[in-house]
């Protein structure tokens, strides 16, 4: 059975579409980057897809369940929703942010360590216990990179999860991701930065004038001319040695 399964589906906000239709089947041990410009609905999807929001049309499906019909802790067993922010009028640590993604696991006796292992993981275990609003912005997406995986879940959504981190820590994120990919999990990121994403070893959604206009290999999509239909703007692509660079043609 597919771990994501999309039909027609349309997701929006206040009963208006902003994206779609999207249709997929999505099986376990997928990576897959969300690609569109700002604007595009890219968060608004992946809220759908996570059972947050209803979908204006179409269906969606989590292993095989209607998301939107479960009941909150059933649903957060299933997906996993790593934020682009996490609220700071509560000073709240880091490690009790990351712990919040067990509490869809009760009283297991293994939280602990999951969260001890998700904060390692993701290199925040040296902030465990700082209140999070002293953190700087990308220390706080980090946090929210382990609260996610804390989760543990088979599918695990990320929303432009790159921002703010220096290159060591994207280089970070391509690792864990990629490694939860060959682990059995299924990832979907929305991610702005072309040139981070155009060599992983993944398959892409590109989002563009409210739908999706491309599905498939990331690589044949970032060589393709839906891109510049997309971001409206040219590209400049290069292949050396067998690596595609990418840039935004200057005007």
């Amino acid at each position: 059975m597919s771990v994501l399964t999309c039909a027609g589906l349309v997701a929006g906000r206040g009963g208006k579409p902003i994206v779609g239709p999207v249709t997929a089947e999505v099986e376990s041990g997928q990576l897959i980057v969300l690609l569109g410009p700002n604007g595009s609905g890219k968060t608004t999807l992946l809220n759908t897809l996570a059972g947050l929001l209803p979908p204006i049309a179409g269906v969606v499906r989590l292993d095989g369940h209607d998301p939107h019909l479960l009941p909150a802790r059933d649903r957060a067993r299933l997906a996993a929703l790593s934020f682009q922010e996490v609220p700071i009028e509560f000073e709240y640590t880091a490690r009790e942010v990351v712990g919040m993604g067990r509490l869809a696991h009760g009283s297991d006796p293994n939280n602990a360590a999951a969260i001890e292992e998700a904060m390692t993981c993701c290199d925040v275990a040296h902030l465990a216990d700082k209140p999070i609003g002293h953190l700087s912005g990308g220390e706080r997406r980090r946090v929210l990179w382990a609260q996610a995986m804390a989760q543990d879940t088979e599918l695990v959504l990320f929303d432009e999860p790159t921002a703010f981190q220096d290159p060591k820590q994207i280089g970070l994120f391509a690792s864990m991701v990629h490694g939860m990919a060959a682990g059995g999990r299924t990832v979907i990121a929305a991610v702005h930065e072309i040139p981070v994403v155009a060599n992983w070893q993944c398959r892409a959604w590109l989002i563009g004038e409210g739908k999706v206009l491309a599905q498939g290999w990331i690589r044949d999509i970032l060589r393709s001319d839906a891109l510049e239909s997309a971001y409206q703007t040219g590209f400049e692509r290069r292949e050396i040695e067998g690596r595609l660079w990418i840039q935004p043609r200057q005007a």
